[in-house]
């Protein structure tokens, strides 16, 4: 089963890392494309991290059963699974559904399910925000001015998270084939 971005063994009840082949040779071909075409978090990414990654998936974490855990969240909005000692401010408990995964050179990640939707940042340059933008400046409609709006219009669309984050998908992708095949050579 794919489900938050993670593959998952729904009979021994854990995830599977898409790149160990043991787990993956029992599937028939058109499971293997159907993973493949799925936007499965790179696991990269759960390795490097040092903070719970947080995962808006209740299907997952009903799937695995997964236990409330503690945590600490400092004044930052970090969470911890045991607190820093070397963190001087105060620390706020809190309880969330989580998945713990061992990496044998990294030691033991977690995922958790936050308790509300992780918002997406707020585009500041939004349609219905354009024109509050750019004040009287636009009333005059000449051409010059139609144009200035417009190309803020494209510029909110590069800058805005969702282009920004295809982009660094795009590259990293790019950069893992590279890698692979160097390593093939």
């Amino acid at each position: 089963m794919v489900t938050g971005r993670f593959l998952v063994d729904i009979i021994e009840k854990k995830i599977i890392n898409p790149n160990e082949q043991h787990y993956l040779r029992n599937l028939t071909d058109e499971e293997k494309e159907y993973i493949e075409e799925c936007d499965l978090l790179d696991w990269n990414i759960l390795k490097l991290t040092k903070h719970p990654y947080a995962v808006d998936s209740p299907q997952l974490f009903d799937v695995l059963n997964a236990n409330n855990e503690d945590f600490y969240e400092d004044k930052n909005g970090d969470l911890w699974i045991v607190p820093p000692t070397e963190y001087k401010g105060e620390l706020t408990p809190r309880k969330y559904r989580s998945i713990p995964l061992h990496f044998k050179s990294f030691g033991w990640r977690h995922i958790y399910e936050p308790l509300k939707k992780v918002p997406l940042p707020e585009n500041p340059f939004a349609n219905d925000s354009l024109e509050s933008l750019l004040g009287g400046y636009h009333e005059s409609k000449d051409l010059q001015d139609e144009e200035y709006f417009a190309f803020l219009k494209d510029l909110a669309t590069l800058v805005s998270y969702d282009q920004q984050r295809s982009y660094y998908i795009k590259s990293f992708n790019e950069l893992k084939s590279l890698y692979i095949a160097s390593q093939g050579q």
